[in-house]
């Protein structure tokens, strides 16, 4: 791994500029020390990784910045800073959202203990070098009665809570840490036998978790804990879209839709493929980093640069552990044809070559198609009672691919056969009444690969003399074409596919749907479903009462 060490080293060199641009000089502000970013005006004392970049940048001979002391006063500047923000609990703040917060001190803990670990093992005994391994040992030392004390919000801070319990345990010789540490982890790992965990985050807390557990597994000397973390790194993978980015629509997390990238899954990949001499992870590591040298060469600044990747704070593991900079393993290329059907997180993830589809139950998205950075997502509804969204609660396998399906039921009710005791519509018991002409709508989607793309059968049950409608929603600002005509999009513009087929341009990838109909215009104003999308172009497909149409996507 030497050659991503140097590529790394330069990386972070590259980055610092822009960290210490940010860092507040001013000794009357109460922001002196941190570094305060323009989008939210103030610091926060969660915000490390640039202390860990430039602990590591100091003590690293390959790096531009080896043994400048100016970088060293930075660093012990932000260690300052986020030591007088802790509080006499032990806890810091993450300002824009958790006050007392023991878990944001875990993800602290997570760089800085590596940070402490490299300072105290290379110091050499200057004066600055000795006040900043003070304050990175009070930090962690105040720390540990912050995390043992407090507690957590979400899934995946009981892991980062348990690793950063285990740094400290082995650094203080906390056998407080190390019981509470014990004790998040006898809740059991929240891991399914796809590799999947609670939060579905493809896009964050994927690489959290398993940050997390490889450092429980170290530190704990548990490495039972590194098989959750094989199954979802071989998971992982499979949602990789064509243009490099990571799927994230059934995430529960605020990565949810967002364009990713996935680099920072690199560290998990790399540490991983050390650890197991594999191929697979080295090949699959080396294609992160390829992409993150690929944004980095992007960013116009060092200062874009710094939101555009990651801060490599890997580096202080690499220089702490020299083994992982001297393994050597050849990269097994990263597969492009997959089929996966994750039952338990109702998702199907396909892709041949350079195209992707995703199929999700729980979702009025039910599918999503890619090719390169253009991709079509659609839905399904009716103008059922204000209820005819199709929403499929699950997945089911058919010959040849999958079917979704949503059923409903409503209808009327009628007056209380005695009367009403109270005449307040919100006070009676309408659970009472007499239900009649109630009629079952039952709605459904069969999925199935065919010539390159993908057949999607729609029908509608039960109810005569219903509109529905079919939409495909594109990225906005390509071209549509049929036989008659060529227009370009701009987002919230809609059309109808009367009848045959169209193509769609975008960014160099073609969409073509086959199989239009038009059975009536009620579309973007229908009832009870969901409005189209202002920043995507849609077009629709229309049929009237109970059906059987086919559209073919390629």
């Amino acid at each position: 791994m030497r050659e991503y060490f140097i590529k790394g080293t330069k990386l972070g060199d590259r980055m610092i500029p822009g960290f210490r641009r940010d860092i507040v000089r001013d000794q009357a502000s109460p922001e002196y020390g941190a570094a305060c970013t323009p989008f939210k005006g103030f610091g926060e004392p969660g915000n490390n990784g640039y202390i860990g970049l430039l602990i590591a940048a100091y003590y690293n001979p390959a790096s531009a910045y080896y043994r400048r002391e100016d970088v060293l006063e930075d660093a012990l500047l932000g260690v300052r800073y986020i030591c007088r923000k802790q509080h006499p609990d032990g806890t810091i703040d993450l300002r824009e959202t958790n006050f007392h917060c023991a878990s944001t001190v875990g993800f602290d803990v997570q760089v800085l203990a590596y940070a402490w670990r490299l300072a105290h093992r290379d110091s050499g005994g200057t004066r600055l070098e000795k006040e900043l391994e003070a304050a990175l040992f009070r930090f962690l030392k105040n720390g540990a009665r912050g995390m043992k004390d407090g507690g957590f919000h979400t899934p995946n801070h009981r892991w980062v809570l348990a690793s950063a319990l285990a740094l400290c345990a082995n650094i203080l010789g906390d056998d407080g840490c190390r019981e509470m540490c014990m004790r998040y982890l006898a809740e059991g790992i929240d891991c399914d036998e796809n590799g999947e965990y609670t939060e579905r985050s493809a896009g964050i807390y994927n690489v959290v978790n398993n940050r997390s557990l490889i450092i429980v597994s170290e530190e704990m000397g548990m490495p039972e804990l590194l098989e959750h973390v094989r199954r979802n790194l071989r998971m992982v993978p499979c949602y990789f879209e064509p243009d490099g980015t990571v799927f994230t629509m059934n995430s529960t997390r605020q990565d949810n839709t967002k364009k990713l990238y996935p680099t920072a899954y690199y560290e998990n990949y790399m540490l991983m493929a050390c650890k197991d001499k594999s191929p697979e992870f080295a090949g699959i590591a080396g294609w992160l980093f390829d992409r993150m040298e690929r944004l980095a060469a992007a960013a116009p600044s060092d200062y874009a640069l710094c939101s555009a990747v990651d801060v490599p704070t890997w580096l202080l593991r690499m220089l702490l552990d020299p083994s992982l900079v001297d393994t050597e393993l050849p990269e097994q290329a990263l597969p492009v044809a997959y089929h996966r059907f994750f039952r338990d997180s109702g998702i199907v993830r396909g892709r041949r070559e350079d195209l992707s589809y995703t199929i999700l139950a729980n979702s009025p998205v039910f599918l999503a198609v890619q090719k390169g950075t253009s991709r079509v997502t659609v839905r399904f509804g009716s103008s059922f009672y204000a209820k005819g969204q199709m929403i499929s609660p699950e997945i089911t396998p058919i010959e040849g691919g999958y079917r979704l399906q949503y059923s409903y039921s409503w209808g009327y009710t009628r007056p209380f056969e005695n009367g009403s005791p109270t005449p307040f519509w919100r006070e009676m018991d309408h659970g009472a009444r007499e239900r009649v002409l109630f009629k079952t709508l039952t709605m459904a989607v069969e999925i199935r690969e065919q010539d390159g793309g993908l057949a999607l059968t729609f029908s509608s049950r039960g109810i005569d003399e219903l509109p529905a409608k079919m939409e495909f929603a594109f990225e906005a600002g390509g071209y549509w074409e049929t036989p008659d005509i060529l227009t370009q999009t701009r987002p919230g513009d809609t059309l109808l596919l009367k009848q045959g087929s169209g193509t769609y341009l975008y960014d160099g990838e073609t969409f073509t749907l086959s199989g239009g109909c038009m059975e009536h215009s009620y579309t973007t104003g229908m009832r009870g479903t969901e409005a189209n999308d202002p920043a995507r172009f849609t077009v629709y497909t229309t049929a009237m009462g109970q059906f059987e149409k086919t559209i073919v996507i390629q």
